[in-house]
């Protein structure tokens, strides 16, 4: 009975030790975000008293670096400013090194295109093709360069969309802003 006794405590502390080292391993994750310049940087090591955190770009040129002193946090990365291309993520603590690789690339500007609608004057089509989630932003001046409309739209795909300018004053201007900030101005 005594030898059973002794076994099951075995086994508990062993599984304590393995449920402890498990704990105590670091967890490091970039997720990409619904932005593409955008990705969540997850750390955590109850291990760890210093972190430094470094983003290389694809030649090993080091563009980021912050020390931080703690086990863990959640951050941003925001790569808009940066060219694309490959980008190391690199995590050193007291316990070792850690890497995760991302590949940035710039979104795709849309294709816009407005156009008058056959033989209506005061009818246009604007259409927007893109091929991923975007937030499309519409503004129409009148011939004086007064905002008579504006608008924003969310875009998967493409989109078609017929204004009557009939009570709009003059030739009217498209102003059209995609997601990856490319604007396109369209005269009448």
């Amino acid at each position: 009975m005594k030898a059973k006794l002794m076994l099951v405590v075995a086994m508990s502390l062993m599984g304590s030790a393995v449920f402890a080292q498990e704990s105590a391993n670091p967890k490091f994750v970039v997720v990409s975000q619904a932005n593409p310049a955008i990705y969540k940087v997850v750390y955590t090591n109850p291990g760890a008293t210093r972190v430094k955190m470094s983003v290389y770009k694809g030649t090993g040129e080091k563009v980021y670096s912050e020390s931080l002193t703690v086990d863990g946090f959640v951050r941003s990365l925001n790569f808009k400013a940066m060219s694309h291309g490959a980008y190391t993520i690199e995590m050193t603590d007291n316990t070792g090194r850690y890497v995760q690789k991302v590949d940035y690339s710039l979104p795709k500007p849309s294709s816009i295109h407005v156009s008058r609608i056959g033989r209506e004057v005061n009818k246009y089509l604007l259409s927007v093709a893109n091929n991923a989630n975007s937030q499309v932003s519409v503004r129409i001046l009148d011939g004086d360069n007064n905002l008579v409309h504006t608008q924003n739209l969310a875009v998967n795909g493409s989109v078609g969309l017929v204004y009557d300018l009939a009570a709009v004053s003059g030739n009217p201007t498209f102003e059209v802003t995609d997601g990856s900030g490319a604007t396109r101005t369209i005269k009448y």
